[in-house]
């Protein structure tokens, strides 16, 4: 039902509040038991995340409010090579277009997360150092 409901709606933001993929601690459900699978894929392909906030609950379960926005896709054409004489295999060496997602740097949620126990090894790090140049 998500799923087809994230098909219809025309909006620009969702909001999720529940568990998503990754975070669940539920070995038998990795997908949390808020959203089923195919409605987050959907919500993934569709939109991406500017918001989570972890809200509190059981030590079971890792619920958070998420704020989505949808993202825009745009075309990426690879141009093929040209041949000059076809070899009939069907592909004749042409372009080929492909989506791609794209969101805006302020939009973008950041990568660097770490557990308490390896937060050190994020910190105070400098990533130019020893480097060639």
């Amino acid at each position: 039902l998500g799923e087809a409901c994230l098909r219809i709606y025309g909006g620009r933001h969702v909001i999720h509040v529940g568990e998503l993929h990754g975070d669940s601690l539920d070995s038998s459900s990795p997908y949390g038991r808020s959203t089923g699978a195919a409605t987050q894929a959907a919500l993934h392909a569709n939109f991406h995340c500017i918001l989570r906030v972890a809200l509190p609950g059981w030590l079971h379960v890792r619920d958070t409010l998420s704020i989505w926005r949808r993202t825009e896709i745009c075309p990426i054409v690879f141009g093929g090579e040209e041949s000059e004489a076809e070899d009939g295999d069907g592909d004749d060496g042409g372009d080929e277009e492909v989506g791609y997602r794209h969101i805006p740097p302020e939009e973008q949620m950041p990568v660097d997360a770490a557990a308490p126990c390896v937060a050190h090894l994020l910190s105070d790090v400098d990533c130019t150092e020893g480097a060639k140049g």
